[in-house]
């Protein structure tokens, strides 16, 4: 029931509003050079830890003694060029883990496959990576709006 002199705004549609990118945390080192993400061993597959807040990502590595290591902001789109470039090779991403679940081997209640958790990411988009090797040293690259990164 309208009153008189009152307008009618539209309720907004679904998806029509920008939403902001999520964060992550991951673990890093610097390393020859260039930089590490770290990754670990879970139930015999090479799993890269990925953290919703910065002080989750400070405890796993107070609680596992990785010295050296430092947490390290990444938005999604930096994550999904690490997951389909350098680091295509990890078979899993752990969310959120906690050490003493990476050693029960309970990883499965807290890991998705590496692709499963980039096509996430990507809002369900099938997309390609490109990787152009031109010099012997490798270094991430912006590529439009900050959102991919590239691999030279």
């Amino acid at each position: 029931m309208m009153i008189k002199g009152e307008t009618k705004e539209a309720a907004p549609v679904a998806g029509s509003a920008r939403r902001s990118s999520p964060r992550h945390w991951l673990i890093a080192r610097n390393y020859d050079l260039a930089l590490e993400m770290l990754t670990i061993d879970l139930d015999a597959q090479e799993t890269m830890p990925i953290f919703s807040f910065r002080e989750e990502a400070e405890m796993f590595i107070r609680l596992s003694a990785y010295d050296g290591w430092s947490v390290r902001e990444s938005s999604a789109g930096e994550l999904v060029s690490l997951l389909l470039g350098p680091y295509s090779h990890v078979k899993k991403v752990a969310l959120d883990p906690l050490p003493e679940i990476c050693d029960e081997g309970m990883s499965r209640l807290v890991s998705v496959s590496r692709k499963d958790f980039a096509r996430t990411l990507l809002g369900g988009r099938e997309t390609r990576v490109a990787l152009a090797h031109r010099s012997m040293t490798q270094q991430l690259l912006p590529v439009k709006e900050a959102t991919l990164w590239a691999w030279r």
